[in-house]
């Protein structure tokens, strides 16, 4: 995950955006609390975070609408979203029962 994370702290720098801030919620149950999640939403409706990167919006949950729902909350105070790949980059992915195609990962840079 270090070579992920890498290459978000680059993308972010290459667009002209200071050192950008990790927010983790790593080990964290799929659907259960986020506390880096929530911390990232509540900085961004204060008004202290105008830029998220992420490796894609899966980051934010399994379940492709949240995910979606989420990048949407964020755009809406303010803070832009920055997938650094799309879903057209990524692998066919399988879903797990009940969720969207969308992999379990959570790992946010602000």
């Amino acid at each position: 995950m270090q070579h992920l994370t890498d290459q978000l702290r680059r993308f972010a720098l290459d667009r002209g955006h200071w050192e950008p801030t990790l927010f983790l919620d790593d080990g964290a149950a799929s659907r259960g609390p986020k506390p880096a999640l929530d911390e990232l939403l509540a900085q961004a409706a204060a008004g202290l975070r105008d830029a998220v990167f992420v490796p894609g919006l899966w980051v934010f949950s399994i379940d492709d609408d949240a995910a979606r729902a989420t990048a949407a909350q964020l755009e809406a105070y303010g803070c832009r979203v920055f997938p650094l790949l799309h879903d057209a980059d990524l692998p066919e992915l399988q879903p797990y029962p009940g969720a969207g195609a969308s992999a379990p990962l959570l790992r946010v840079v602000a």
